[in-house]
């Protein structure tokens, strides 16, 4: 019954907005209603053939996620290679507040900046299901990502946390690193790809970040998998700083330092 009533609803509001319904989501939801399948997942990647040429916009976005604020299905979100910006993340950001069936929400490489990622994180101050959270290759900067630093601070659901190439600055990763001596919710972290973009700065400045980052290594007893690949680790960070503090860590299992 609950996807019957999203199929009518998701058509009747892209007839509203006078847009034309995916015709692949259309097909997936009438088979399994023929078949009495239920449907846990929507996989929109924007690199599928069928949205490659038209991927999914703020607009696009509407229709499919506002019908499921009423009626909870869905497991699994992959909206990633779309072309979502902060309107987009903020309808989103409406849905998962109160939702409670949600496990699983992948936004990376779209166009969310920070007032997107700030109404997500503020979301997930509510939401107690998502329990993997990929935000990866959205420039969320540095207001996006104290954001999520916050919402570090109070979710305890999110045990996958995904944030590469988001462009955060020294401030951002130092406050999730200085979160991250408390937070023991987070089993796996992906950091990657975000310390390039402090490249300008002195070696005083990213040594710094480095040292919250190592400090919260050796206090952190929740990480197992840790990737800080593409962050221009020096010699001097990796045989004084991390060093000891994975020596004092037990628990990582996999840490990713490649270039």
């Amino acid at each position: 019954m609950a996807i019957e009533d999203y199929l009518e609803k998701y058509t009747a509001h892209c007839k509203k907005k006078k847009m034309t319904p995916l015709a692949g989501l259309v097909k997936k939801l009438t088979e399994a209603i023929d078949t009495g399948d239920l449907i846990e997942e929507f996989v929109l990647k924007g690199n599928i053939p069928e949205l490659k040429m038209n991927r999914i916009n703020d607009d696009a976005v509407d229709p499919i996620v506002h019908p499921l604020s009423s009626l909870g299905f869905l497991k699994v979100l992959d909206l990633s290679f779309n072309e979502l910006g902060d309107k987009g993340a903020t309808n989103i950001a409406k849905y998962i507040k109160n939702d409670s069936v949600l496990e699983v929400l992948i936004l990376k490489s779209n166009k969310i900046g920070s007032n997107g990622i700030i109404s997500i994180s503020k979301a997930l101050h509510y939401n107690s299901q998502i329990c993997y959270l990929d935000l990866s290759n959205n420039t969320i900067g540095d207001e996006g990502g104290m954001a999520v630093a916050n919402m570090m601070q109070v979710n305890a659901s999110i045990t996958n946390l995904f944030i590469s190439g988001c462009k955060l600055p020294a401030t951002s990763l130092i406050a999730i690193a200085t979160v991250l001596q408390a937070n023991n919710y987070i089993q796996q972290l992906d950091m990657s790809n975000n310390m390039l973009s402090t490249g300008t700065l002195s070696q005083t400045l990213q040594n710094d970040v480095m040292t919250h980052i190592s400090t919260s290594i050796a206090m952190n007893y929740g990480i197992k998998v840790l990737n800080l690949s593409k962050s221009g680790i020096s010699d001097y960070i990796m045989c004084h700083l991390l060093a000891p503090a994975m020596k004092a860590n037990r628990n990582i299992e996999t840490l990713d330092l490649s270039w």
